[in-house]
């Protein structure tokens, strides 16, 4: 039986956390926005999910940067090494967001304070990061998208990510960390 969450909020330290309920074949996945109590920074970190809903939508307004999944290449998948059933769960309602719809995801997302969209889980077997980053690129150069635009890796860690700041270096990186 898989449960449906149910969207809540919590503070926890200088952070107010909110949780987003996501479409996937799992139980009580959520996305979750993090709002920086004395900046009002806000991070959106949304993936496994199959499918952009409209409250998954209205949580990714105003943010400053986004983590969003760039799961699999739509050719790559039907190429791909997996049977049509995973093929087909991979894909649908309840799976995971291809390049094409994390593209239009993340061009429906841009305000002017978004300065970083981080593309993430990708596949290693349907996708490639400089795939996802053409894909998803293409769509914000089209919607004027003047941030900067990272791929995530299966491997390494990516970032630092700082808000308020449009790919120029920063002096000092704040490392944020929540422990529970």
């Amino acid at each position: 039986m898989i449960l449906t969450p149910r969207k809540s909020t919590v503070t926890v330290g200088d952070f107010y956390l909110e949780t987003v309920p996501v479409s996937h074949d799992a139980n009580e996945p959520i996305g979750v926005i993090v709002t920086s109590l004395d900046e009002g920074v806000r991070a959106g970190i949304i993936y496994d999910l199959g499918h952009v809903t409209e409250s998954v939508s209205r949580a990714l307004d105003k943010l400053d940067i986004l983590v969003l999944e760039a799961n699999h290449d739509e050719a790559m998948l039907r190429a791909g090494p997996y049977p049509p059933s995973v093929q087909k769960r991979i894909s649908g309602n309840s799976g995971h967001l291809s390049n094409r719809v994390a593209a239009k995801t993340a061009g429906q997302s841009i305000h002017i304070g978004l300065n970083n969209i981080v593309l993430a889980h990708l596949s290693e077997n349907c996708n490639n990061p400089r795939t996802a980053l053409n894909t998803v690129g293409e769509a914000l150069r089209r919607a004027r998208f003047k941030g900067r635009l990272t791929a995530s890796s299966q491997d390494r860690v990516v970032g630092p990510f700082c808000a308020g700041t449009r790919g120029e270096t920063v002096s000092a990186p704040v490392q944020l960390a929540l422990g529970i």
